[in-house]
């Protein structure tokens, strides 16, 4: 917030855990992600450290036609799902908020206007009603923990990373009660419903961070479409490798023949090619000039 980088005050990283290392270290549950594409233009928005001016912002965004995308979206993919919203600021989030009651959703909006017991009220329909809705901003963007939440909805366009993180972080939880990712599957979260609504822009620096460069997907524009962050990545690994569909088999099946005894005709007692157990469902095969398979 005071506009310095942590590598101008400390001089290392000691240690860090990313959320990726979390999922797939079987501590949060997996993202399964849907992009919804807005026709709303961002180009008009200032930013102030590090972070879009928020009352230009809601300005752009909270309009009829794009909080009808969202709700139409939810209705697609997270209907009846415990779903929590992260609004541009109070005006939008009742906004919102009113745009799913007009849809017949029993939504609720949290505010820091609202008192400690309209909090406490809040939240505990949050974690007792199955098929909650709370549209909230700048209350339960970070620490709250409400392992139930079952779909986030990013309808506040962001440029932190961090505040990006941590409003993943709300639906990534494991099941109430569960320690690790096979208990919370046995108790009824498998993962988390993301839908991330996704402005335009044409102007370089405007682009909002997305749950893309959270996990590292290399085609930033590209849409996701119901599939784990992890399917992302294989499947973009694959356009990059030959964007053109049969290319790319091409490519592959003249790469190598995984089968064929080595070269000099000798099998050596520790096969040249040998998968390698990376976790109990994953296997590597690293090939010559540094290339691997992942199956």
């Amino acid at each position: 917030g005071d506009g310095v980088a942590l590598y101008n005050v400390f001089d290392e990283i000691v240690s860090q855990f990313s959320l990726k290392e979390a999922v797939h270290g079987g501590y949060l549950v997996p993202i399964r992600a849907w992009t919804v594409r807005t026709a709303v233009d961002l180009d008009s928005v200032d930013y102030s450290r590090g972070d879009y001016v928020e009352s230009q912002l809601a300005a752009v965004v909270d309009n009829g036609e794009r909080n009808g995308q969202i709700i139409d979206a939810w209705r697609r993919h997270a209907d009846g799902l415990k779903t929590l919203v992260f609004a541009v600021n109070k005006t939008h989030a009742k906004s919102v908020t009113e745009t799913f009651r007009k849809d017949g959703v029993t939504a609720m909006c949290l505010t820091e206007d609202c008192s400690r017991t309209e909090r406490r009220l809040i939240f505990d329909y949050l974690r007792r009603e199955p098929k909650a809705v709370v549209v909230n901003v700048g209350v339960v963007g970070e620490g709250a923990d409400v392992p139930s939440i079952e779909c986030v909805i990013l309808a506040a366009p962001t440029r932190s990373r961090t505040k990006l993180a941590q409003q993943l972080g709300r639906g990534t939880r494991l099941a109430d009660g569960a320690r690790d990712y096979e208990e919370s599957v046995r108790l009824g979260k498998r993962h988390m419903t993301l839908l991330d609504v996704t402005d335009t822009t044409s102007r370089i620096g405007r682009d909002a961070v997305r749950v893309h460069d959270i996990w590292g997907l290399e085609l930033r524009r590209d849409e996701l479409v119901g599939e784990t962050l992890d399917e992302a990545e294989t499947r973009q690994a694959l356009l990059l490798l030959a964007p053109n569909a049969s290319e790319r088999l091409d490519t592959v099946s003249q790469l190598i023949d995984l089968f064929g005894a080595p070269p000099d005709g000798a099998i050596p007692a520790i096969a040249r090619l040998a998968w390698t157990y990376v976790s109990d469902t994953e296997l590597d095969l690293f090939l010559p000039d540094q290339e691997r398979v992942r199956l």
